[in-house]
């Protein structure tokens, strides 16, 4: 049985306490069951709190143990894209001809190594010149 369903429980059982101690017209043998009735919705409340407690303790060694077995994510690894779509507009704005419009994505830069971020020497790249709006990603000549 689950946690919730026992306190769905333990709650019908109050209502039907309170219904009970309620109604003068009850009889005798109703209004004695009410301590019993109150001793079980206290024990349904602790079993729930019981199963509530070994629940999540079983949802976190799972998320352990996903954490655990899941790959290691690199700063600014495609993964810090939520879609393709916008790791493609993020490349789109990145070569846009219209400085305007042009921008470099900052989710970039976790994955730059000092290396790439600055020339590439002459025989390393093609003899066509580009540039980018930061300065220290800049070459031109």
């Amino acid at each position: 049985m689950d946690w919730r369903q026992k306190l769905a429980e333990a709650k019908q059982l109050v209502e039907k306490c309170l219904a009970t101690v309620g109604n003068a017209d009850a009889p005798g043998e109703d209004k004695a069951k009410v301590t019993e009735w109150m001793a079980e919705v206290k024990k349904l409340q602790a079993e729930a709190a019981q199963l509530k407690d070994i629940e999540q303790a079983a949802l976190a060694l799972k998320g352990e143990i996903e954490d655990k077995q899941a790959p290691p994510k690199q700063a600014g690894a495609s993964g810090s894209f939520p879609s393709w779509e916008s790791f493609l507009e993020a490349v789109w704005r990145a070569q846009h001809k219209n400085e305007m419009v042009r921008r470099v994505d900052p989710r970039w830069y976790g994955s730059m190594s000092e290396r790439s971020r600055t020339c590439p020497s002459r025989s390393a790249r093609p003899a066509a010149s580009w540039s980018h709006p930061s300065s220290a990603l800049s070459c031109r000549e």
